[in-house]
C-alpha cells in the first residue's frame, strides 16, 4: 500500500508534520528539520511545561505554578472531572482565616467580634455562623464603631495549620493590630446594618452555602458582628471565616 507525503504545516519557524504512515501521528519540528519536544497521554507525574507537541487521545492539562504543568485528572468510576472549588483551593494556599467568641449570662448577653479590613485590594470574602440556646438578634454592621481599648485581642487562626497566621485583618477596640479581632469590644454605632436577624430560642445560623451566604467586604471599614440574647440564662456564639482573595482581572 502506498501513501502520499508527509503533510507540512509550515509559519516560518516550526513545522507541524503530520506522518501519512497509517498512524496518523503527528509531531512539531523547527525549521531545521529537528523535532521540538513532545508527549503522548501523559500521568500525573509528567511535567509538561515547555512542551511544544501533545500527542493525546483525550486530555485536559494547567498550569500548577509558573514553571509547571500537568494534566488534568477525571474520577475513574464516574469519568467526571475531579476539582475543588475556589474557596477550598485558598484554605490549601493558606489565604484563610477564622475566628470565634462565645458568651452565656442573662438577657442582654453578647458574643461580640469587630476588626478592620485593610486599605488594599486584598478582599476579605466571609461567611458567619451564629447561635444561641435562647430568642436572640444578629446584628452585622459596616462603618461601626467601637469603643477604644474595650475587649480582648483574638488572633485570627489561618485554617492551614501549617502555614503562620498573618491574616491582613486589623483589631478594631483591643490594641493588638493587625493579625488580630476584637472580641467583646462595645460597639457604640453599627453605622449601617447590613444584615440582621432576630431568631428563635435553639437556633444556628448562616455559613453552610457559602455561594448564599459569602460577603465581600469593603476595603478600610470596620465592621461589628454581634449576637445579643433577648432571654436569661442564655448562650451565645459567633465565629466567622473568610479568605483573603486579590482580583486578578
Amino acid at each position: 500500500m502506498s501513501y502520499f507525503e508527509n503533510i507540512r504545516i509550515h509559519d516560518g519557524d516550526d513545522i507541524l508534520e503530520v506522518e501519512t504512515d497509517g498512524s496518523i501521528n503527528a509531531r512539531i519540528n523547527d525549521g531545521s528539520g529537528n523535532a521540538l519536544t513532545s508527549t503522548e497521554n501523559t500521568d500525573k507525574t509528567v511535567d509538561l511545561d515547555g512542551v511544544r507537541g501533545l500527542n493525546t487521545n483525550a486530555m485536559l492539562f494547567a498550569r500548577v505554578d509558573d514553571d509547571t504543568v500537568k494534566n488534568i485528572r477525571a474520577d475513574q468510576s464516574t469519568e467526571a472531572l475531579i476539582t475543588i472549588d475556589y474557596a477550598h483551593h485558598d484554605l490549601h494556599e493558606g489565604s484563610m482565616y477564622h475566628v470565634h467568641t462565645s458568651a452565656a449570662g442573662g438577657s442582654g448577653t453578647k458574643a461580640t467580634i469587630s476588626f478592620t479590613t485593610p486599605d488594599t485590594t486584598q478582599y476579605f470574602h466571609l461567611v458567619f455562623f451564629y447561635r444561641s440556646n435562647v430568642e436572640s438578634l444578629f446584628t452585622m454592621g459596616e462603618g461601626a464603631t467601637v469603643t477604644a481599648v474595650s475587649g480582648a485581642d483574638y488572633l485570627a487562626r489561618n485554617r492551614n495549620r501549617n502555614i503562620a497566621d498573618t491574616s491582613t485583618c486589623i483589631s478594631a477596640g483591643s490594641a493588638g493590630g493587625a493579625k488580630y479581632v476584637t472580641t467583646g469590644g462595645t460597639v457604640t454605632n453599627f453605622g449601617a446594618t447590613v444584615d440582621i436577624d432576630h431568631f428563635g430560642s435553639g437556633q444556628k445560623t448562616g455559613g453552610a452555602d457559602r455561594a448564599s451566604n459569602e460577603w465581600v467586604l469593603k476595603r478600610a471599614t470596620t465592621y461589628a458582628f454581634e449576637v445579643e440574647s433577648q432571654a436569661a440564662a442564655s448562650e451565645v456564639g459567633l465565629s466567622l471565616t473568610w479568605y483573603e482573595h486579590t482580583n486578578r482581572n
